[in-house]
């Protein structure tokens, strides 16, 4: 399989998404989605904070990304530009 941004799969006409979720917003989601499902959305979900999300998307950077030099982080970044860009990621992500 080859790799591509996600921004370039987002063609709904082709590629019928029910959700894309980011970490961020995860709770927000869940709870939208146990609700469509008609299940008590409040008392089953977690609170995240910033620290937290903050917490996780440095954790994965140093778990996904420490053993990529800085040039191919650069060639990431780049290529992963929008999908950086459209979800709410640190603009650090792959330059820690």
């Amino acid at each position: 399989a080859t790799w591509r941004p996600l921004v370039s799969l987002c063609r709904p006409c082709l590629i019928q998404y029910d959700y894309v979720v980011a970490f961020g917003f995860l709770r927000q989601e869940l709870g939208h989605l146990l609700r469509r499902a008609g299940l008590p959305a409040d008392s089953l979900l977690p609170e995240f904070t910033d620290t937290q999300v903050q917490w996780t998307y440095s954790w994965l950077s140093e778990q996904m990304f420490s053993e990529l030099s800085l040039q191919q982080k650069k060639q990431l970044s780049h290529f992963y530009r929008w999908d950086l860009s459209a979800l709410p990621f640190s603009s650090s992500l792959l330059t820690e």
